[in-house]
């Protein structure tokens, strides 16, 4: 839960320093806040990659649980 928290606040500096990037008048100001808001949305992204897998293992285990419940419940009824 803390990585999906982390993940969003460097999304939204990362679209915050865009936005700040597009509205830069010099090539330095723009040079300023283009590189961090690269960095930021790159930085959110591998970590949404990195936690792909976990939350498909995730998911995987919810969905085998429930079938066992679901062939347990018809061998008793």
């Amino acid at each position: 839960m803390v990585m999906v928290a982390v993940q969003a606040a460097l999304f939204v500096a990362g679209l915050w320093a865009g936005w700040r990037f597009f509205e830069a008048e010099t090539a330095l100001s723009a040079l300023h806040w283009g590189l961090p808001a690269a960095v930021l949305v790159l930085m959110s992204l591998i970590i949404k990659l990195g936690m792909m897998p976990e939350l498909q293992a995730n998911r995987l285990m919810r969905e085998l649980k429930r079938l066992q419940l679901q062939a347990a419940m018809t061998r008793k009824g």
